[in-house]
């Protein structure tokens, strides 16, 4: 069974992230392409602001985009990185049923063998 959420943690607080239907629409439609096309987008400031945006949007309903905008400047003042935001893109994904259960088991695999 997949995790229900990710939790990140920033800034002295908790982040319960996972997207929702509704919420991977609405990320779609502020981006203007599908999801799977984020990973390759992940340069683009927009393309990590909104998909945290959209992935808070369960667990924490009083999160604005300015307020995402003020979490990923706090995260980058504590030296998140561009890789680091590219691994939480890819932790979203898994418990937002992106990849099946082969998937995920498939990239752990390759992650084991990589390090």
């Amino acid at each position: 069974m997949m995790a229900a959420f990710y939790t990140l943690a920033a800034d002295g607080h908790e982040y319960k992230l996972k997207l929702t239907t509704a919420s991977k629409i609405e990320a779609e439609k502020r981006l203007g392409f599908s999801l799977l096309e984020a990973p390759e987008n992940i340069t683009k400031a927009e393309t990590f602001a909104v998909i945290l945006w959209a992935a808070l949007q369960k667990y924490h309903h009083n999160m604005t985009i300015q307020k995402v905008y003020d979490l990923i400047d706090k995260l980058e003042d504590a030296g998140y990185t561009i890789s680091e935001k590219a691994d939480l893109l890819l932790e979203i994904m898994k418990v937002s049923g992106f990849f099946t259960q082969e998937d995920l088991q498939e990239m752990e695999k390759k992650q084991e063998e990589t390090e």
